[in-house]
């Protein structure tokens, strides 16, 4: 057996995308985006992808300055 990302024996960890939806609610992303920092999956096994429809809030200054986290913009609603 080979050791997967979390250290322990077993087959390796999927990598896991996550893809955020949002639209004009930075206070709730901010809380969503820590949340997903925190959790406990290894870093190395997963990315957020934060897709930001058309939103008129600051969206980009609410996603992390981390390799993990990418925001990509949506024109239309």
């Amino acid at each position: 057996m080979s050791e997967n990302s979390a250290g322990d024996l077993g087959p390796p960890l999927p990598t896991v995308s996550v893809v955020v939806p949002v639209r004009n609610d930075v206070e709730r992303l901010r809380r969503c985006l820590d949340l997903l920092r925190r959790q406990d999956y290894p870093p190395d096994r997963y990315e957020v992808i934060v897709v930001d429809n058309n939103s008129t809030d600051d969206i980009a200054g609410a996603v992390p300055s981390d390799p993990r986290f990418r925001l990509v913009h949506e024109g239309r609603r």
